[in-house]
């Protein structure tokens, strides 16, 4: 998801000379602009013992919409998935999705990803930058539902709603005003961060580090200001999620990154993102030992093997980095 930012300067004087300070806030300009996410991650999954190195590559493609912020000081920012592509090797099992090809967005496992091009979500500011909802997530949600192959995958998607919905959404936007300094800075400034978020797939994630404002520099006319923020993030134990017949429990989440952030002073663009992780996640999976289905058909005796599966637990162990590029339209 977008993350755009405003800065806006304020001049101090320090022993008789003039410092130069850096507010940020969490709006963007009106406009329209064209983002590029790309999301490598190297990972080791351990299941029952047996380890498997997993490759992945995620590319998303999005427009974002802000509109003018009105008087009342809200504004609207909608975020339309253009294009979604994946790339995945764990073990002996690869398997490639891109929603522009035929192929692949319609044999692919991932090709539920698809359903996704084309889905708007809009984010409600407040005056202060809070986020006051968001739109059209639930409804994505209610249209996967309804189009489901079977009873199966409704249970799946209602699941899906229920835990990742537009409260988990909101809370997720509105988790990076909570991240921003709460007073203005001059390089080399640093400021402290701590948040909890409620996921209730996760648990409760707490998220403490710092940031700096590093440099302000002229390119082509336009001042860029990059910031670094060093975080790490935990999470207590998560609720139990049943998706008839697999049930699933995040039992640790732990994540350390280091993001540096370029953006225009004047108007708060952002014009690039580096993220690199370093991750930690243990979960414990199973059946849910109860199923509708007998085994008259494959599909049936397929569902009531998973249904009748032991827990066990898998721990996945990685780093990753996250790009992400934005130019206007």
């Amino acid at each position: 998801m977008a993350i755009l930012a405003c800065l806006t300067t304020v001049t101090t004087f320090v022993s008789g000379q003039e410092t130069k300070k850096y507010e940020l806030r969490g709006r963007c300009p009106e406009g329209r602009y064209e983002m590029q996410n790309i999301t490598a991650m190297n990972m080791t999954v351990n299941v029952m013992g047996q380890d498997m190195p997993s490759v992945q590559e995620m590319n998303q493609y999005v427009e974002i919409t802000a509109g003018p912020v009105e008087a009342d000081g809200t504004q609207k920012i909608v975020t339309e998935f253009k294009r979604i592509a994946m790339k995945q090797k764990t073990g002996p099992m690869e398997m490639n999705f891109d929603s522009d090809d035929k192929a692949t967005a319609t044999n692919s496992p991932f090709k539920t990803l698809g359903m996704m091009v084309g889905l708007k979500i809009t984010a409600t500011f407040d005056k202060d930058g809070n986020v006051q909802k968001t739109e059209g997530w639930d409804e994505f949600w209610n249209k996967m539902t309804e189009n489901a192959a079977n009873e199966q995958e409704k249970r799946v998607y209602t699941t899906m709603k229920d835990t990742m919905g537009a409260d988990m959404m909101t809370a997720l936007l509105g988790s990076a005003k909570d991240a921003e300094p709460k007073q203005a800075l001059a390089v080399g400034e640093k400021w402290n961060i701590e948040t909890d978020m409620p996921i209730p797939m996760l648990g409760k994630v707490n998220t403490v580090g710092e940031g700096v404002l590093k440099a302000v520099e002229t390119v082509d006319g336009v001042e860029i200001a990059e910031t670094e923020m060093t975080l790490t993030q935990k999470s207590e134990r998560g609720q139990t999620i049943e998706m008839e017949p697999i049930k699933m429990l995040f039992e640790k989440m732990d994540i350390k990154s280091t993001g540096v952030t370029k953006m225009e002073v004047t108007t708060g663009l952002m014009v690039s993102s580096v993220v690199n992780t370093e991750m930690d996640m243990t979960m414990i999976m199973g059946g849910t030992q109860k199923t509708e289905a007998t085994e008259d058909s494959e599909e049936n005796a397929a569902l009531k093997f998973a249904a009748e599966m032991p827990e066990m637990r898998m721990t996945v162990k990685g780093t990753g980095t996250m790009t992400s590029t934005t130019k206007r339209l």
